[in-house]
């Protein structure tokens, strides 16, 4: 079918990045945004994952720019506090492996390397810039993720994209006509009608378009299905406003912080069937010292799932109307990225046939199945005794991809690869790590036997490679980029 015009609906994250995309790469199509003014978005304050800048610069926008407008700041990993136990933390950095190659010419990764020597110290010798990230550092030379406003990046881009000719239609759908399994218009409450070739459901969780998604259910592998989330004012920004998000479990699930240029994002994300809405607002407040009051909290209530066919006749789902699985990892803004690429390279000649729908939800579940067997995995082997990491314990079951690096880590004749794949966000170093941290039984690695004799000094080398890295103290970074603001 040939494509000559797209219609988005929905206002938020979602759909204003899928616009900006879209519109930028794919001039001879008319892009239609249709929504109230100003979209809401559920996330209060996001973590974002490595390719976000370079959608953000593919997309035609400036990202200095977007940086100071959507008050951002630096992210390099996430720290797990307190997670399988008390007083025992996991550290997921984004530099996570580089390779060392070995004396008769094989690549081994830094976790290969650390099995061999496992007295040393995992989160210093064996990830990426534990001590700089938790001396509120950030490398010069290294990539680095973001935190950002997503109330003030929707924003944003909705500025940037009718400046750069994207049609804004600011008003609500009331219905839409199909023939047969296709969308022909949807007609507004202005009394409007909008036609268009494909139509983007970006509605969130009400799904607006896709009127028969065949959800998978994903209760039975994941545990969480709430949040109460707000805005949090900073004590001490010297010490609050660092450089990773932290996830911190607690009684109840976790709670997420997102520290932005003005205030931290935070949430507790919990199950609504084991701790009653009420019961885990209290224990939020208390958690900040009441720093926020249970009225000020935003409740946001989903059930993991996906839908299989995302892309529906000429609709295609992105965003929350795709899937969820919760908050945990930073998946949600990867997934929309993600649906975007797909999206993209299937019309890439502003044509599309049934293949390419196959394909799209083919490349879709694959990415958000990744994503589940990843986020299910943090919840094994939790040591706590509440009713909450009790039902946790009694009903997690292994994924098969959990259960086979569990024997990978045992084989010591195999080696895992941190090269990003087509269909995931995690590498083979990702689940390692995260392994590693968690007490899995690893093997050294057949180094020596193949003349690797330099391994134990490679981590030496290695972190002091860290502890030299040219660095800026985030604080201060950020009192730079925003020079014409009081900080």
């Amino acid at each position: 079918m040939k494509v000559k015009s797209i219609a988005i609906l929905g206002g938020g994250t979602s759909a204003w990045m899928t616009a900006a995309y879209l519109n930028h790469n794919h001039p001879r199509i008319k892009i239609t945004v249709i929504d109230k003014e100003f979209g809401e978005s559920v996330g209060v304050g996001e973590a974002t994952l490595l390719r976000f800048h370079n959608f953000i610069e593919h997309s035609g926008v400036d990202f200095s720019e977007l940086f100071l407008e959507s008050d951002a700041t630096f992210k390099n990993g996430i720290l797990f506090k307190n997670w399988c136990e008390k007083n025992s933390d996991i550290w997921h950095p984004f530099f996570v492996s580089p390779y060392v190659e070995s004396e008769d010419g094989l690549q081994y990764t830094l976790q290969d390397i650390w099995s061999n020597h496992q007295d040393f110290d995992f989160k210093r010798y064996g990830t990426g810039c534990f001590d700089m990230t938790m001396s509120n550092n950030v490398a010069k030379n290294l990539d680095t993720a973001f935190h950002i406003n997503c109330g003030k990046l929707v924003k944003f881009l909705q500025n940037h994209c009718t400046k750069k000719g994207v049609n804004f239609v600011k008003s609500e759908m009331v219905s839409h006509k199909k023939d047969k399994k296709n969308i022909e218009f949807l007609e507004l409450k202005n009394k409007q009608k909008i036609y268009a070739d494909l139509f983007v459901d970006c509605t969130g969780f009400n799904s607006l378009l896709n009127n028969q998604p065949e959800r998978i259910d994903l209760s039975d592998r994941l545990f969480c299905n709430t949040a109460c989330a707000g805005h949090i004012p900073y004590k001490n920004k010297e010490t609050e406003c660092v450089p990773y998000v932290i996830s911190e479990a607690v009684d109840h699930g976790w709670i997420w912080t997102i520290p932005v240029k003005d205030r931290m994002g935070s949430g507790i994300v919990f199950n609504r069937n084991i701790t009653s809405i009420e019961d885990a607002k209290q224990f939020y407040v208390e958690y900040w010292d009441n720093r926020i009051t249970t009225d000020q909290l935003k409740v946001i209530n989903w059930d993991p799932f996906y839908n299989k066919n995302m892309w529906n006749g000429n609709v295609v789902s992105i965003g929350l109307s795709a899937g969820f699985i919760e908050p945990l990892e930073s998946t949600g803004i990867a997934l929309i990225i993600e649906g975007i690429y797909q999206l993209s390279a299937r019309i890439s000649d502003d044509y599309y046939r049934d293949i390419d729908t196959e394909i799209f939800n083919n490349m879709m579940e694959s990415f958000f199945e990744e994503s589940i067997d990843f986020v299910n995995m943090h919840y094994y082997n939790n040591t706590r005794n509440t009713p909450f990491w009790n039902h946790v314990a009694n009903t997690h079951q292994l994924s098969d991809k959990h259960a086979m690096y569990l024997d990978f880590l045992k084989n010591s004749e195999v080696t895992l690869d941190a090269r990003l794949k087509n269909t995931n966000f995690f590498t083979e170093s990702n689940w390692f790590l995260w392994l590693a941290q968690m007490g899995a039984e690893i093997k050294p690695r057949n180094f020596v036997n193949n003349g690797f004799d330099r391994s134990r000094k490679c981590l030496v080398s290695w972190k002091k490679y860290q502890d030299q890295l040219a660095v800026d103290n985030h604080i201060d970074l950020l009192k730079g980029i925003y020079k014409n603001e009081r900080y």
